[in-house]
């Protein structure tokens, strides 16, 4: 099989894409959490989570805040002793190559665009 190393994707299809790529982070989070302390959104969201961070923030923290208020707020099971302390310590996890100052350089730009979008402290668990 060839892999293709770049393919053009219309922002329509990328837009639908995202979400199946938040969606179904969210399920696997709710079905599969245990520790608030380290929430895992699976490998395809950390590899695909970390290539838009370097090449669009603004798209990447949209997904994942997308994630972030399923877990906390609409996803069957949802629950606010799901933090983004427990999410990027679980993206540290599922993100291969992912660095301390990348994650040192989200932890902001995340709370302040959940603050913004979401009206809530992203650290809240009540």
């Amino acid at each position: 099989m060839t892999q293709i190393d770049e393919y053009h994707v219309p922002s329509k299809v990328l837009m639908h894409m995202l979400h199946g790529v938040a969606l179904d982070a969210s399920q696997l989070i709710l079905s599969s959490w245990h520790s608030p302390d380290i929430v895992h959104p699976g490998d395809p969201f950390g590899t695909v989570f970390l290539w838009l961070w370097r090449t669009d923030q603004d798209r990447a923290t949209r997904l994942f805040s997308d994630v972030a208020w399923r877990v906390r707020h609409t996803g069957a099971g949802a629950t606010k002793q799901i933090t983004l302390n427990g999410l990027l310590n679980g993206l540290r996890q599922a993100a291969e190559g992912i660095t301390s100052e990348e994650l040192t350089a989200m932890r902001p730009v995340l709370i302040e665009w959940m603050r913004a979008d979401h009206g809530e402290d992203p650290n809240t668990t009540d």
